[in-house]
């Protein structure tokens, strides 16, 4: 269904198992928008951790790229969001445009806190 708009939702680490289909998405002009919710964790992991093991850590934090800037370097289009106001505004203009676009969303610790 090539004339339907798509949009990836992926945290910063299952993004990076497969950030390499970036180079793909380029070379076969696909019109993807990836939101990556970064918050330099396995979120999921840590989140059991904290609530079964009384946050004992382990594992569960990530040493993140520059998200923008290695989407840069695939020449693909790139921003970073740190509200709910700038996440809907980009969102829109990415969906707007026959590209292959990446969307950061700076989360701060907890999901709770991003507004």
């Amino acid at each position: 269904m090539p004339q339907r708009k798509v949009v990836l939702m992926s945290g910063d680490g299952g993004f990076q198992l497969n950030l390499q289909e970036m180079a793909t998405a380029v070379q076969e002009r696909i019109p993807v928008v990836a939101v990556i919710w970064n918050d330099n964790a396995w979120g999921v992991l840590k989140g059991m951790q904290r609530d079964r093991y009384e946050r004992r850590y382990f594992g569960t934090d990530l040493w993140n790229p520059d998200f923008v800037k290695l989407a840069q370097v695939y020449g693909v289009a790139a921003s970073r969001v740190n509200s709910l106001v700038e996440l809907t505004r980009t969102l829109a203009g990415a969906l707007g445009r026959e590209e292959f676009h990446l969307i950061e969303v700076a989360m701060p610790e907890g999901f709770a806190n991003f507004r």
